[in-house]
């Protein structure tokens, strides 16, 4: 069985991350647009969890609306690197996180596009008789986030929204350095959840779904699981969240890196085998 990952970053200083990072088989970050610096921050471009930036990601793919949507059908142009690309099949466990500011029936992708929960249910859709995904989970941090998810009617299928239609999402904390938020309430208590999740762990979807209560994130967090075949009490949380993928170091010379290659910094990459 395969797991594989989108994140969908729709505004600045957000953080997903896949449990246990140390086993990690296929993960694709988008964003809007590359995070330049931020003029009143020190720090140059990261994406960050905590104010104390132990754990930092610096995103550099670029995500319109269009490609977001041929990622998970399916329909990129040809020559797509494989590293940009979602290669789930009938066999794929499917983890999909959407963060950014939205409201009732849509998620915005800065001020310039937008997506519908119709779209988002139609390219579900298609997914499942293109035989992508054997199950898909979704992980909404917007406001209205449930909202989202209310269109989806394809099998297979399980979501969690950090709050219902006509509740905001929070956030959580300022870093003084940057003097913005730099996370909001639902993803930072689920990364707390996370980053405890071993690769031999024995927690469960059902116990992920309880993360943040209302006293905790303040909004009410929704689930949407008549869709899904399984009882989320009963599914290992690394069936979406974690994954060996045995990978090699290798130094490189230039830059003639292969295909399926991730670069790593002083003139390395991994080569995934």
């Amino acid at each position: 069985m395969d797991r594989l990952s989108v994140g969908v970053l729709t505004k600045r200083y957000r953080i997903i991350k896949s449990a246990p990072k140390q086993h990690l088989h296929h993960f694709i970050i988008h964003t809007i647009a590359d995070i330049s610096p931020f003029l009143i921050s020190p720090f140059i471009a990261p994406c960050q969890s905590k104010s104390s930036k132990a754990l930092s990601l610096l995103i550099t793919l670029v995500l319109v609306l269009f490609t977001f949507l041929r990622l998970l059908i399916g329909r990129l142009p040809p020559g797509t690197p494989r590293s940009k690309q979602l290669l789930s099949d009938e066999g794929s466990n499917v983890l999909v996180y959407l963060t950014g500011h939205g409201g009732d029936g849509f998620l915005k992708f800065q001020d310039s596009e937008e997506i519908s929960s119709q779209e988002l249910a139609d390219a579900v859709e298609q997914m499942w008789q293109k035989r992508r995904y054997n199950e898909m989970f979704f992980v909404i941090d917007t406001c209205q986030a449930s909202s989202m998810y209310d269109k989806m009617y394809s099998p297979n299928v399980l979501a969690v929204a950090s709050s219902l239609v006509g509740e905001d999402s929070l956030s959580h904390h300022v870093d003084p350095a940057i003097g913005v938020y730099i996370i909001d309430r639902y993803t930072y208590y689920a990364l707390d959840f996370l980053e405890r999740v071993e690769p031999d762990s024995t927690k469960t979807l059902g116990e992920f779904l309880k993360v943040c209560p209302k006293r905790l994130c303040i909004s009410t967090v929704g689930v949407r699981r008549d869709l899904f075949r399984r009882n989320p009490d009963k599914v290992l949380i690394t069936d979406f969240f974690g994954a060996v993928r045995p990978v090699e170091v290798v130094a490189a010379m230039d830059s003639n890196w292969p295909e399926n290659a991730t670069v790593l910094s002083n003139n390395r990459f991994v080569r995934n085998l």
